[in-house]
This record gives C-alpha cells, structure tokens and sequence, in this order.
C-alpha cells in the first residue's frame, strides 16, 4: 500500500471496520452460546484503543494507529441464569445491529473517500 492509504482518515477507518467486525462475530458467538451453562460473554473493545491512537497521531506520528486492534475480553459480572450462563438475549441483538449499521457506515465512508481519492488523482494527472 502507498501513502494515500496510510493516511491518518484511511487507517482509523479501516481499524474502526475491524473493530465492528469484531464485535459483529463476538456478539454472534455469544448468541451461539445463549443455552450453554457456565458461558461468559466475550467482549470487544476497540474504540478506546482507536481514540487514544488518533490523539497521539495529531501530531503525524500514525506508528501507534498502525498496531490498533480489537482487544477481546470475557465478562467477569453476574451470571444471569442459575446454570452459571451470562448472555443476555438482548444486549447481544443490540450489539448485532449496532455493530452492522456501524460496519455499513464505515464501508461508505471508506468507499467515498477512495472515490474522491481516485478522482483526485485522475485529475490531477489531467492537470
């Protein structure tokens, strides 16, 4: 990849596409194991990573966005059935659409931007 792809917009928004992915399989994987005894939740952070990234790349260091990935956890709260299982029916649907919608958007973002950097470049090849 070049440089028009390792820009500071370009790289948080592929980390955030792999962030909602993440979450998006976590959040499937949890459902998968709804009847399961003793199941703990898994869960996803990746915003608080990205956030703090993008701070330390205000000044054009992007080294700490490039190492950006989802961290993965399981919930360590109360079991909310007697079986010791921990998934809850509709905190991981919420999860599921939220984390769709956000991948959907983040591939329009991305794919507009690669549109308007593409006929950046046509143009000014015109020039």
């Amino acid at each position: 990849m070049d440089r028009v792809t390792h820009d500071l917009t370009s790289l948080a928004l592929r980390h955030a596409l792999d962030g909602a992915a993440a979450r998006q399989g976590v959040a499937a994987e949890n459902l998968a194991n709804l009847e399961t005894p003793g199941y703990r939740p898994r869960l996803v952070d990746f915003e608080s990573q990205l956030r703090e990234a993008l701070e330390a790349a205000s000044d054009g260091d992007l080294a700490d966005l490039q190492h950006v990935s989802p961290r993965r956890s399981i919930y360590a709260g109360p079991a909310l059935r007697r079986d010791g299982n921990a998934v809850d029916l509709e905190t991981e649907m919420s999860e599921l659409v939220e984390s769709g919608l956000q991948y959907q958007v983040l591939t329009r973002l991305l794919s507009r931007r690669l549109q308007m950097l593409r006929s950046v470049a046509t143009e000014g090849g015109r020039l």
